[in-house]
């Protein structure tokens, strides 16, 4: 009965090219508006997955070099296009590193297959081995450096299932042979429970991840919108809303730490006059060269907002009054 019940490593593999390919269709489904930001490369990742677990489910019942080779092959360029991915999406791409981040493992692989197989399979496997553990470290250091710079949920949902991706693709591809065939013969009750979860969780991972990179899309999406919300349209600056919560927040932390502050209202002289004479379009040239004046003089620290028309405020924090005037000279 329980050998009757227990799923081999075949249909496990099986399963899990299934979702691969199902995540690849979602991924290009759902994220089409998004194919500059790691989509394209990530639809390509889950495709090469896809492969790599129909090569390994093969293997299983029909061992052969070549087979090995293909899922070896096949899953360090799914690493490959997944770093590509999380690259685009950090916006640090550039084409020297895309090329090394893609050609320089899988040509690495190759080359290892060259020189040492057949006559060296164990060696192949270790140093074939090393190149898959330095892709999936590359990937979590990406991900780590993405912690703080990328809002919502949707990081940890990636982050979480990229770390077990790892850990079943290093078991996988340093356990190998040994790894199915002791799964094969034993036939314990526990020994099914663990079946059934290798089946489940790989099945459901690669989903998950390209689940969380769809949410990473959406909540980089959200987050740019709720900034253009609080951002005027022709100068880029803060708007009233923004600039009324920055004010709140610079005189909660200086009535905090009791460090003065100051506000600074800037307003055009004759700007109507400018506007009836020359028209709308000189008056926003207008505008838009005095947002700049005075970005391009207030610090770091500054906070420098279009309150409407022609009038501006920059909000000074730990500025006492003496300095409050001088920088009201600068500007103005």
């Amino acid at each position: 009965m329980i050998t009757a019940l227990m799923p081999d490593l075949m249909t496990a593999s099986g399963m899990t090219a299934l979702s691969a390919f199902v995540a690849a269709w979602l991924l290009w489904l759902r994220g089409r508006l998004h194919q500059d930001k790691g989509v394209h490369q990530a639809v390509w990742a889950a495709v090469f997955f896809g492969f790599a677990y129909v090569a390994f489910a093969v293997q299983v019942r029909l061992p052969s070099q070549e087979l090995h080779l293909l899922h070896r092959i096949f899953i360090s360029a799914g690493i490959a296009f997944h770093a590509l991915a999380l690259l685009r999406f950090r916006q640090r791409s550039g084409q020297l590193r895309e090329m090394l981040v893609l050609m320089l493992p899988v040509a690495g692989s190759l080359v290892l297959a060259w020189v040492l197989l057949p006559q060296h399979p164990a060696a192949f496997n270790r140093l074939q081995s090393s190149v898959i553990l330095l892709q999936m470290g590359y990937i979590l250091l990406q991900l780590l450096h993405m912690r703080g710079s990328t809002p919502g949920i949707g990081w940890m949902v990636v982050s979480i299932a990229g770390c077990v991706q790892a850990a079943t693709i290093v078991s996988m591809v340093v356990f190998g042979q040994q790894f199915s065939s002791r799964l094969l013969q034993a036939e314990t009750p526990a020994t099914v429970v663990v079946m059934w979860l290798v089946c489940v969780v790989l099945f459901l991972n690669v989903i998950v991840i390209s689940v969380g990179f769809l949410m990473m899309l959406r909540d980089r999406q959200a987050a740019l919108e709720m900034s253009w919300a609080q951002r005027d349209p022709l100068t880029e600056l803060s708007n009233r809303s923004a600039m009324v919560t920055g004010l709140q927040d610079v005189i909660g932390r200086c009535a905090h730490s009791k460090r003065p502050m100051a506000l600074l209202m800037v307003d055009l002289d004759h700007f109507k006059q400018l506007n009836d004479s020359h028209g709308h379009l000189v008056g926003d040239q207008a505008i838009l060269k005095v947002s700049q004046v005075l970005v391009a003089h207030a610090r770091v620290t500054d906070l420098v907002a279009r309150f409407g028309g022609e009038e501006f405020v920059v909000i000074l924090p730990d500025t006492p009054r003496e300095l409050a005037g001088v920088i009201a000279h600068r500007l103005c």
